[in-house]
């Protein structure tokens, strides 16, 4: 039975097969290129980011650690009665408490450009989602037009063995 629909619509796939095969694996290439482009541009963002947070951790806890010594130290004063050393703990407890200090505010400075940095990841992340869809539809493109030749090929290959049966029913050997 024939579907003239059908029909227009496949052979317009076999006309166009090889330039569109051309043309959409092109676009895949250049899609291709893209991600890449797009995944080199989110890992510089995240590098940022992780280098920005990892500095304040590192600020946190050298902070942390000196006002942890400090208290430890001057305990240890306080009990043993060493009044010129609880002088200088209570100093050095100061200081740490100040770096402690300055390392939430530096943290607190900071988040203005760790905010536009998370936005920007995500925001090239949804460019290299939108991009591999595109891909995926090139690809499937690419897929159908070699199918449909592959189809038109099965089909005259098809004809052909119906022609070569036909004649070898009227020669009287089949």
């Amino acid at each position: 039975m024939l579907h003239p629909g059908k029909d227009i619509y496949h052979l317009s796939m076999l006309l166009n097969a090889d330039k569109q095969i051309v043309a959409n694996n092109k676009r895949d290439q250049e899609l291709t290129t893209e991600i890449a482009r797009l995944r080199d541009g989110v890992e510089r963002v995240q590098c940022a980011m992780t280098d920005i947070e990892a500095k304040h951790e590192s600020a946190a806890k050298s902070a942390d650690m000196a006002l942890q010594l400090a208290v430890q130290t001057r305990i240890r004063a306080t009990a043993t009665g060493d009044a010129p050393g609880n002088t200088a703990v209570e100093k050095a407890t100061q200081e740490a408490t100040a770096a402690s200090q300055r390392a939430r505010q530096a943290k607190d400075n900071d988040e203005p450009l760790l905010t536009p940095l998370r936005a920007e990841s995500e925001a090239i992340d949804v460019q290299i989602a939108s991009a591999r869809e595109e891909q995926g539809i090139a690809r499937e493109k690419v897929r159908d037009y070699q199918i449909a030749k592959l189809e038109d090929a099965w089909d005259q290959q098809v004809q052909q063995l119906v022609t070569i049966g036909n004649h070898l029913v009227n020669l009287g050997r089949g």
